[in-house]
């Protein structure tokens, strides 16, 4: 993580392999095919368009033959993604599944599948807002059927991704 002050929170919270650093200086130190797994937690939003490039080209690099990228970005074509998008300064860009196809794409990637981001349940509370959420998100997803002709849509505010190799 580039912020100590997020380093020493991992510490304090037991996670003792987190280190700080710049993550694009790191990837480009790493051996080619040295990685099976790149966790990308709201990091891709922080980053210019060319940063974006850089990251997802170097990733697809130290990743072995079947690795793969797990990304967890605002989701621009979400109900509410403008929120995230918008809600703190140093977010540079939100996407869509569309968008980040593209970039895996470009990048080198195979394969990618972009996958709301639910309420999940873990108690009384959270089963209600999960039943809230998919009762409430079916009439948007009927009028976007309508005009484009499916019903796969993310309408959450973010987004998670698994890219492949």
């Amino acid at each position: 993580d580039v912020s100590a002050e997020m380093v020493k929170l991992a510490e304090a919270a037991g996670v003792n392999c987190v280190r700080q650093g710049d993550l694009l200086e790191c990837l480009r130190e790493r051996r080619a095919s040295s990685v099976d797994v790149i966790f990308l937690m709201d990091v891709l939003e922080h980053m210019t368009r060319p940063e974006q490039f850089e990251l997802m080209e170097q990733a697809h690099r130290v990743l072995a033959p079947s690795g793969r990228v797990v990304l967890h970005v605002p989701n621009a074509a979400g109900w509410f993604g403008m929120r995230v998008r918008y809600s703190d300064l140093t977010h540079e860009a939100a996407f869509t599944p569309t968008s980040l196809r593209q970039l895996a794409i470009a990048t080198g990637f195979a394969s990618i599948q972009c996958f709301e981001d639910t309420p999940v349940v873990h108690g009384v509370k959270s089963g209600l807002r999960w039943v809230v959420w998919h009762v409430s998100t079916v009439l948007p997803r009927i009028a976007l059927a309508a005009e484009t002709g499916t019903l796969r849509h993310i309408l959450s505010q973010n987004m998670t991704a698994l890219v492949w190799k």
